[in-house]
């Protein structure tokens, strides 16, 4: 299994169309049929913007991670918890998006990865 981690900490009004344009991209890109999940790792993100996601994306391959903490973890630790979540899943491969990546379709990005243009590195998520 493959999984995509997407940080989201910043919810003003201009990052919510970045998101939608992101999480467009791998639906019509064909990820879901190709085994690969996605993790949003919301970072004290308003139940508005959340909603807002839910409502559009309802039935995708997508886990939320929900950081609700009295102040933001930062990305790093925000990133971390979401790499934990997909190593507990299962995954195989992991790979970071920001929020303003719009996804090629599944078989070019497979194509990069598998020739090494894309690096997939292993990462130590040990607790």
């Amino acid at each position: 299994m493959h999984y995509l981690v997407i940080p989201v900490a910043d919810t003003n009004e201009r990052c919510l169309p970045l998101l939608v344009d992101l999480l467009e991209s791998i639906r019509k890109g064909g990820y879901y049929d190709n085994d690969y999940h996605v993790i949003l790792c919301y970072d004290n993100v308003g139940e508005a913007f959340q909603k807002a996601i839910i409502e559009k994306f309802l039935g995708d391959k997508i886990a939320v991670l929900d950081n609700r903490n009295p102040k933001n973890l930062n990305f790093t630790k925000n990133v971390n918890t979401g790499f934990r979540l997909a190593h507990q899943l299962g995954a195989e491969h992991i790979t970071l998006l920001n929020m303003d990546t719009v996804l090629p379709p599944v078989e070019t990005f497979n194509k990069l990865s598998g020739e090494g243009l894309a690096f997939p590195t292993p990462v130590d998520v040990s607790p």
